[in-house]
C-alpha cells in the first residue's frame, strides 16, 4: 500500500513539474514571439524611414529643385514613414513662410524638430489628425529629416551664393574698362574681352599659351621686372597697384600698360589676378605734351612777339626776351618784378585797361595800347590778353601778347592820307566829268527827239551811240563816287532793323524787266523772317550788284537760285547761277577795285562789259556790315555762286 501510495505521489509530482515546465516554456515563447513581433514592427518602420530618407536624399541631390520646391517635395513623402500615414499632416516654418501639404490642418497630437539654418529658424512639425501615439523612432526620424533638409538648403544657398558671386564677378570683369586676367602656374585660366581688345589675342589663343609664355610678349627691358613683381605678389600675398610696362600686341605698335596685381584664390588654388589699363594713348599724349612744352618754351624764348605775365600784385612775374627788348630793358633780372603801372604813360591807364578787359569777358583782342619804354619813349602796341580770376573775382594773373606797331601806325597814317587824296581826286574828276557829260547827254537826246523823223537810220546811229556812251559814263562816275565815299574813314552806315527777305523781293521786282528779257528762271528759297540791322540803301546796292551780275552774265533761259540759311549768329545768303563762271585767275581779281573781267556770252547774246567796281563796292558794303563775301566757281561756263554773310 505504502509503495503504491508512494508511486502515486511520485507520478503526481512529475506531472505537475512537466505542466509547470510547459507553462514556463509557453510564456517564454510568447514573450519571444512578442519581442519578435515588436522587432519586426520596428524593422518595418525603420525600413519605411530609411526608404523615406533615401527618397529625401535623392530629392536633395536634384539641383533643379530650389529651396521652396525642395521643401514641398519632401513634405509629400514624409507621411509614408509614419505608422499611420493617412493621419499625418506636415508643416514647415522657415523665413517667415509656412509650407504644408494638401488639406492641412493643425491638431494637438504633434511632434516637431527644429534647427538653425544660416541664422534663420527652421521648424518641421508632424500632426496626427486623431489621438495616436508617436513612436520614439519617429521622433528620431524627424530629427534626421531636419538634418538632411538643413544640409540640402545650406547647399543650395551656398550654390546660389557662389553662382551669384560668379555672375557678379563676370559682370564686373566683362564690363570693366580694364583688361583682367587670372594666372595660375604661369598660365592664363581666365581673361575678359577687354584684354583681348588690348592685346588683339583671343581668349582661346591666350588659354593655349604654355607656362610663362605670357612673358614672351613683354618688352625685353621690362620682362624681368614684371616677373619679379608677379613672384612677389604670389610669395608675399601682397598687392602692387602702380607698375607700367611695355607689351607687344598680336599686331600693331608697342603698348604701354599699367598693371594692378594681387594675390587671390581661384577654384580653391592660389592665383594672380592682374588688371591692365592701356595707357598707350596717355603716354603718347604725355610725350606730345612734353614735346609741346619744349616747343612752347622755344617759341616763348625766340618769338618776336612780346609776352608778359602780370601777377595778382600788379607786378611782372614772367616775360620773354622780345618783351624785355621791346620795352628797352637790358636784362630779365632788371625787368621781372617791376610794377605794371610803370609801363603805362598816364596814371590810371592800367585801371582803365583792367575795367575794359573785365567788361569784355576778361579778354582783349587786337587792342591798340600806348606803352612807355624804360627810356620814357611812348610806343603804340597791338595787344591780345587774357585775364584769369580767382573764385572771389580778384585777379589771379594776366597774360599779355603784344607787338610794337608804332612804325605801322605811321605808315597807316600816310596811307590814309594818300587814300584821302585819291578819293578827293576821284570826286573832283567825277564832278568835272559829270557837268559836261550832262550837257552832252542832254543835247544828244534833244537833237535825237528833234530830228528822229527827218534823219535816216544810218545818221541816227552815231547820235544813239553818244547817248548810250553817256549813260555808261554816268554809271561809271556814280560807282567811282560810291567807291570813294566808302573808302572815306569818316563814312558811316545808317543802320536800322529791316526785313532782308522783303528787300530781296523788292530788288527782284526792280530787275524783273531784265529777267524777262533774258527769260531766266528765278528760284527762291529765302526765309521770310530775316529781320536784322542794316543800311537799307547801301545793302540794296550790294545785293542788286550780285543779282544783276548773275542776270547779265548767264545765257538766256538760265537758272538763278537765291537761298538763305541761318548759322549760329549769322545769316548766309547765296546767289547761284549757271552762267559763264570764273577761272582760278579771275577769282583772285573779282573783288579788287577796277578788277575788270571780260565775260563772253554765247553768240547772239549781248556781251555786257562791267566797270570793275561793282563787286569791289559790294565787298566794301558787306564788310562794313560785319559780314564776309566770297565766290565759288568750278571754271569757265560752269556757273557761279556768290555767298555773303550778315550778323543777326
Amino acid at each position: 500500500m505504502s509503495l503504491m501510495k508512494h508511486r502515486k505521489e511520485h507520478d503526481l509530482t512529475f506531472k505537475d513539474f512537466a505542466k509547470a515546465k510547459i507553462n514556463y516554456l509557453e510564456k517564454k515563447l510568447s514573450k519571444r514571439k512578442n519581442l519578435l513581433r515588436i522587432t519586426h514592427n520596428k524593422l518595418k518602420e525603420r525600413i519605411k524611414e530609411l526608404t523615406c530618407l533615401y527618397q529625401i536624399s535623392k530629392i536633395i541631390e536634384n539641383q533643379k529643385y530650389d529651396t521652396d520646391l525642395l521643401i514641398y517635395e519632401v513634405l509629400k513623402i514624409i507621411p509614408s514613414a509614419f505608422q499611420f500615414p493617412d493621419l499625418v499632416q506636415v508643416c514647415v516654418n522657415y523665413k517667415f513662410k509656412i509650407y504644408h501639404n494638401k488639406d492641412f490642418r493643425k491638431t494637438i497630437y504633434l511632434i516637431s524638430s527644429q534647427a538653425i539654418i544660416n541664422n534663420e529658424e527652421f521648424k518641421l512639425t508632424v500632426y496626427y489628425t486623431s489621438e495616436e501615439e508617436f513612436l520614439i523612432q519617429e521622433k528620431k526620424f524627424l530629427k534626421e529629416v531636419v538634418e538632411k533638409l538643413k544640409l540640402g538648403i545650406e547647399q543650395r544657398q551656398l550654390l546660389t551664393f557662389l553662382s551669384e558671386s560668379e555672375r557678379k564677378f563676370k559682370e564686373l570683369t566683362e564690363n570693366s574698362l580694364l583688361g583682367i586676367a587670372i594666372i595660375q602656374d604661369g598660365k592664363f585660366v581666365y581673361t575678359n574681352d577687354m584684354l583681348s581688345q588690348i592685346n588683339n589675342f583671343s581668349r582661346e589663343e591666350m588659354y593655349k599659351w604654355k607656362k610663362n609664355e605670357v612673358f614672351d610678349h613683354i618688352h625685353p627691358d621690362d620682362k624681368e621686372k614684371l616677373k619679379k613683381l608677379f613672384k612677389d605678389v604670389q610669395d608675399k600675398e601682397i598687392n602692387y597697384t602702380d607698375f607700367v610696362f611695355r607689351a607687344y600686341p598680336k599686331f600693331g605698335e608697342l603698348h604701354y600698360l599699367r598693371a594692378f596685381a594681387r594675390y587671390v584664390t581661384y577654384n580653391h588654388s592660389p592665383a594672380l589676378q592682374v588688371e591692365l589699363l592701356d595707357e598707350t594713348a596717355h603716354v603718347k599724349a604725355q610725350n606730345l605734351l612734353i614735346e609741346s612744352e619744349r616747343k612752347l618754351a622755344y617759341l616763348f624764348k625766340n618769338t618776336l612777339e612780346g609776352i608778359l605775365v602780370i601777377g595778382s600784385e600788379g607786378k611782372v612775374i614772367e616775360a620773354n626776351d622780345s618783351a624785355i627788348n621791346l620795352l628797352g630793358y637790358q636784362s630779365r633780372k632788371e625787368f621781372i618784378g617791376i610794377e605794371a603801372t610803370k609801363l603805362h604813360p598816364k596814371p590810371g591807364d592800367r585801371e582803365k585797361i583792367i575795367e575794359i578787359t573785365r567788361n569784355n569777358s576778361c579778354m582783349l583782342n587786337d587792342y591798340e595800347m600806348e606803352v612807355k619804354r624804360k627810356d620814357g619813349k611812348i610806343i603804340t602796341t597791338l595787344v591780345n590778353s587774357k585775364m584769369y580770376l580767382n573764385e572771389d573775382d580778384s585777379i589771379n594773373h594776366i597774360e599779355i601778347f603784344f607787338n610794337d606797331i608804332t612804325k605801322i601806325k605811321k605808315y597807316q597814317k600816310k596811307l590814309e592820307d594818300l587814300i584821302h587824296i585819291k578819293s578827293g581826286f576821284l570826286k573832283r574828276v567825277s564832278h568835272d566829268l559829270k557837268t559836261p557829260l550832262t550837257a552832252i547827254d542832254g543835247f544828244a537826246n534833244f537833237f535825237l527827239m528833234d530830228n528822229e523823223d527827218s534823219l535816216s537810220e544810218e545818221r541816227l546811229i552815231p547820235i544813239k551811240n553818244i547817248i548810250s556812251g553817256a549813260q555808261k559814263l554816268k554809271i561809271i562816275i556814280a560807282k567811282l563816287l560810291k567807291g570813294a565815299a566808302l573808302e572815306d574813314i569818316s563814312y558811316t552806315l545808317k543802320k536800322q532793323r529791316h526785313n532782308l527777305s522783303e528787300l530781296i523781293q523788292f530788288i527782284l521786282s526792280e530787275l524783273s524787266a531784265l529777267i524777262q528779257r533774258k527769260k531766266h528762271q528765278i528760284i527762291e528759297n529765302i526765309d521770310k523772317n530775316l529781320v536784322l540791322e542794316f543800311d537799307e540803301d547801301e545793302l540794296s546796292d550790294a545785293i542788286t550788284n550780285l543779282i544783276s551780275n548773275s542776270i547779265k552774265f548767264t545765257p538766256s533761259r538760265g537758272k538763278i537760285k537765291i537761298s538763305s540759311k541761318k548759322s549760329k549768329n549769322f545769316v548766309i545768303i547765296s546767289v547761284q547761277d549757271n552762267g559763264v563762271g570764273f577761272t582760278e585767275e579771275e577769282k583772285s581779281e573779282a573783288f579788287k577795285q577796277f578788277g575788270k573781267i571780260n565775260h563772253h556770252l554765247p553768240t547772239g547774246e549781248d556781251n555786257i562789259e562791267g566797270t570793275g567796281l561793282g563787286l569791289y563796292i559790294t565787298k566794301k558794303i558787306i564788310e562794313m556790315h560785319g559780314g564776309e563775301v566770297w565766290l565759288e566757281s568750278e571754271g569757265r561756263n560752269k556757273g557761279t555762286t556768290i555767298i555773303f554773310t550778315l550778323p543777326l
